[in-house]
């Protein structure tokens, strides 16, 4: 798996102008790999992160031998962005589409729970 691009992100080597493009990242989707990066960078992040747990980026820094990501669901820490891979279009509508779908059957199990025992039956 291809780590996440690093466009848009502040270059700390170039007067903090942004990496490739002047567009911020903020608001893009990763989701966490758990793996790659140093060891001890690793163990950190799986001890705050699950696996594959979707992330919005709040900012990318981008250095010389290595960068680092921030994100909205974890603020003030920052990790390797090795460890995280990009969500495509494609990608980004599976997980709407799962999302919606985990709603409505949970919306459907509610309701069925909380109807009274005879009522069940009748349906």
């Amino acid at each position: 798996m291809k780590p996440m691009s690093l466009i848009g992100g502040i270059d700390e080597y170039q007067l903090n102008k942004r990496f490739k493009s002047e567009e911020s990242p903020a608001g893009r989707l990763v989701y966490f790999l758990a793996h790659n990066g140093y060891p001890s960078e690793l163990e950190h992040a799986m001890s705050i992160i699950p696996v594959n747990k979707v992330l919005t980026v709040k900012e990318i820094y981008v250095g010389r031998s290595s960068s680092t990501v921030e994100f909205k669901e974890y603020p003030g820490k920052r990790f390797n962005t090795v460890m995280f891979a990009d969500i495509n279009f494609t990608e980004r509508r599976k997980i709407r589409r799962f999302r919606f779908n985990l709603k409505s059957h949970c919306q459907y199990f509610l309701l069925t729970c909380s109807m009274k025992p005879e009522r069940m039956e009748n349906n």
